[in-house]
């Protein structure tokens, strides 16, 4: 009556990237990043591609809520930095 075995690697791994695309999907940029940051933490830190396109992706989001001003200012705040990445 103990829990019941933790899935494979590779299914834990499926569901976590499908739990990201789904707050992606939903327009939820900033639990995306939380939740990769959480979950992928080394990728996170390491791979700067991954952090930009998100960053890309809260911009748009910004944008298609019409905050353009917000947009501005988060893509100063955050987007700034990644000048000359070749993603």
């Amino acid at each position: 009556a103990g829990e019941p075995p933790a899935p494979p690697v590779a299914q834990r791994d499926i569901e976590r990237r499908a739990a990201v695309r789904g707050l992606l999907l939903e327009g939820d940029v900033r639990a995306a990043m939380l939740q990769v940051q959480k979950e992928y933490p080394k990728l996170w830190k390491e791979d700067g591609s991954v952090a930009f396109h998100l960053h890309c992706q809260q911009f748009v989001e910004l944008v298609r809520g019409g905050d353009v001003a917000g947009a501005m200012e988060y893509a100063r705040a955050h987007l700034s930095g990644y000048r000359g990445l070749d993603a």
